[in-house]
């Protein structure tokens, strides 16, 4: 049972988001600049990353913020390379396959408005602590988002599958300062190290500022 304390904070969240939200639209509404980039290193099966997906990056598509947004997902996470060439991934065979899916859905749906809906599916299943299969997960999955599980599955099981992955491991490898764990959430190329709980605000600090920086209508 939540604490008092732990309900006070939810409250607190709340209440700011409240007061953030319409500020922060506002300022978007008057900033013509790039939109905010967040990237979301992450690998299919860490827990951690599912809830992020799920308590953090879908809210943004809720209350539209992420329309203000350029973001990225990069599937590889804490994962390497044997001596051998293959990936090998913290949780597992599965955990590969699952990465290299989401690297395929992501390349045929580049619009995150089209491929969160797919990501946000196969993180759920991981937190529902089910079973999971990758040709059943991706019919799933796709049918959710609107994809065709075919074109979806010619990918993951073709050579381009294996190359959106080797690209996604060479991104991680190039963040510096390096990722130190997952998941790992950068703003404008910023790391938000263990505060990727708080991304709404540093998303909103970067439209305010920017918006006030270009002389936001009625401020002098």
């Amino acid at each position: 049972m939540p604490s008092q304390s732990s309900k006070a904070n939810v409250l607190l969240l709340v209440a700011a988001a409240a007061v953030l939200l319409p500020a922060c639209h506002t300022a978007a509404a008057t900033n013509r600049a790039e939109p905010v980039r967040v990237e979301f290193y992450m690998e299919a099966l860490c827990p951690y990353c599912a809830n992020f997906t799920i308590a953090q990056l879908q809210p943004l598509f809720t209350n539209k913020l992420i329309n203000y947004v350029q973001l990225s997902v990069i599937p590889w996470g804490n994962a390497r390379v044997d001596g051998e060439g293959k990936s090998v991934c913290q949780h597992g065979q599965l955990e590969c396959d699952l990465n290299k899916l989401l690297s395929c859905a992501s390349a045929q749906h580049p619009m995150q408005d089209d491929f969160f809906p797919f990501l946000a599916c196969m993180e759920e299943a991981v937190l529902s602590a089910g079973k999971l299969e990758v040709q059943q997960l991706a019919h799933k999955c796709a049918v959710h988002a609107g994809m065709v599980t075919d074109k979806l599955m010619a990918c993951y099981e073709g050579p381009l599958g294996a190359t959106l992955q080797q690209l996604a491991a060479q991104r991680t490898a190039s963040l510096k300062p390096p990722h130190r764990w997952v998941p790992w959430v950068t703003v404008n190329g910023i790391p938000l190290l263990d505060d990727v709980d708080n991304i709404q605000r540093y998303i909103c600090t970067v439209i305010y500022h920017t918006a006030t920086a270009e002389g936001m209508p009625g401020r002098g």
